[in-house]
């Protein structure tokens, strides 16, 4: 059994900009922060070779020190981004959610671009699903907090300015704990 979420932004920037950005996991970072019992991205590295297309994997170093694996599935630039979980979370989330795929899509707007995250979480079973809802409403809060943070987090990396404090962790420094 599969639940669904979706968060939308536009972005006053070009699409192929926000594209980049957005897909480059050297950023996640800059954007995708802790939100609630949500947590965000400190780090993140390629596993193997790190050219972003179908079958390349990253590792994700996460605020509360679990890692996550993910598999790019498709791309498409600067339409399409597509990504799968390799690796389960952390409890307690890990017991409701066994698996994920997000979906990004990118489109040129008068103003810029609007960027859709649409995220497919499969379940453990369908038992957990009256708890799943609940946590689904704080993932839901979590992405648009993120993609709230990715136009600023783009102009903050154009200006030079380095990372929030809150994201200035390195990926062992986060594992340790």
């Amino acid at each position: 059994m599969k639940v669904e979420k979706q968060a939308t932004v536009e972005v006053q920037a070009p699409v192929d900009q926000v594209f980049d950005f957005a897909a480059d996991h050297e950023n996640f970072h800059r954007f995708v922060g802790k939100k609630g019992i949500l947590p965000g991205v400190v780090g993140s590295e390629t596993i193997g070779e790190g050219k972003y297309e179908p079958g390349c994997r990253r590792r994700l170093t996460m605020t509360d020190g679990s890692e996550m694996v993910e598999e790019v599935v498709a791309c498409a630039r600067p339409s399409c981004f597509v990504y799968r979980w390799g690796s389960r979370p952390k409890p307690p989330f890990s017991l409701l959610v066994r698996g994920a795929e997000a979906r990004w899509t990118f489109a040129a707007t008068q103003g810029g671009t609007r960027v859709c995250w649409q995220y497919a979480l499969e379940l453990t079973t369908p038992l957990v699903w009256p708890l799943a809802t609940l946590v689904m409403v704080a993932f839901g809060t979590w992405m648009e907090a993120a993609l709230s943070g990715l136009g600023k987090a783009m102009q903050e990396k154009e200006k030079g300015q380095p990372a929030p404090m809150s994201a200035v962790v390195s990926p062992s420094a986060a594992r340790r704990g």
